[in-house]
This record gives structure tokens, C-alpha cells and sequence, in this order.
């Protein structure tokens, strides 16, 4: 599936908060300044913190 640019920013504007508060509660990555937007991620890392939502 292909998002517009619009919708593409609206969700990693809602993802990367999710993953950051997800982490923090069941703390799967270690990232003591959170995970914040702009920050180079690893995808499998990210997979693990998704399973947990």
C-alpha cells in the first residue's frame, strides 16, 4: 500500500510515540532518551516493541 506524503507524515507522527511509550513501559530496547523522531531505528528492534502493542 502506498500512503500520500500527507498520510505518510501523520502516521510516523502517531508511530514513533506509540514505539517510544510502548518501550518505555515494557522496556524491549535500550534507548534512555526515548525514541524520538529523526532517530535512526532498527527495524527489528521496532518489530520486537510493535509485538508487545
Amino acid at each position: 500500500m502506498n500512503l500520500s506524503k500527507e498520510d505518510s507524515d501523520m502516521f510516523y507522527e502517531i508511530w514513533i510515540p506509540l514505539l517510544d511509550f510502548a518501550n518505555k513501559r515494557y522496556k524491549v530496547m535500550d534507548a534512555p532518551n526515548g525514541i524520538v523522531p529523526g532517530q535512526k531505528l532498527d527495524t527489528t528492534e521496532c518489530k520486537k516493541i510493535a509485538n508487545k502493542i
